[in-house]
């Protein structure tokens, strides 16, 4: 009788061992989640953000989410890197070479990108307001849904560029090369297209209304739909 006591309180002992052990593994694991939920996330590798800071060069780095606003990076080599959520506003990337990068949802706003190389580069959904692209190469580049109110785009190469559902309300596109470009439901109300060439572009839906198109080149191009 006695020694099934022993047994039972023994049992009793560890059982309540256990569980006091097991509230104790509880408890660090919660912290150590809110320890980490409340550490700063970096998208970015931070080698390559000195490396870019350090060089002015990072060609396919990653810079996801970096903070780079009034950054100078005249004349960088950033080919292929990935920008994506990065902060780039009023920086100055004036003939920088960006070349098929990775920059959705990039605030470029303000920012000098004038003979800037973005061909090929992905810019959906970014904000590119009031910025500089006089003269960039953004041949095939993808500015789906982009900001690009009152941006300078004067003599921009965008041929083939797809530009879909994009506000270029107020944007200075005089003689810009938009041949081939998709401007399906774009925005373009009070732009200045005067002189560009807009031969096989696809303008379905695009709203044109109080556009500047003296000059314009609509050679084989899609207008239906077209907000005049």
């Amino acid at each position: 009788m006695l020694n099934r006591k022993m047994r039972t309180q023994t049992l009793k002992a560890f059982m309540k061992s256990r569980f006091q052990s097991s509230l104790i593994t509880m408890a660090l694991v919660s912290n150590s989640l809110v320890l980490l939920a409340s550490q700063p996330s970096y998208g970015y590798d931070r080698d390559h953000l000195r490396q870019l800071r350090t060089t002015g060069h990072c060609p396919g780095c990653n810079l996801e989410r970096a903070d780079l606003h009034n950054a100078d990076l005249r004349n960088a080599d950033l080919r292929g890197a990935t920008l994506y959520g990065a902060n780039l506003s009023n920086a100055n990337l004036n003939n920088a070479n960006l070349e098929r990068a990775w920059m959705p949802f990039v605030d470029l706003s303000g920012a000098n990108l004038e003979g800037a190389n973005l061909g090929g580069a992905d810019v959906g959904d970014s904000d590119l307001s009031g910025a500089n692209l006089e003269g960039a190469n953004l041949e095939g580049s993808d500015l789906r849904i982009a900001n690009l109110i009152r941006a300078n785009l004067r003599g921009a190469d965008l041929r083939n560029a797809y530009i879909f559902r994009a506000d270029l309300r107020g944007a200075d596109l005089r003689g810009a090369n938009l041949h081939g470009a998709t401007l399906i439901s774009a925005s373009l109300i009070g732009a200045n297209l005067s002189g560009a060439y807009l031969r096989d572009a696809n303008l379905g839906q695009a709203n044109l209304s109080d556009a500047d198109l003296s000059g314009v080149d609509f050679n084989g191009a899609n207008t239906g739909g077209v907000t005049w």
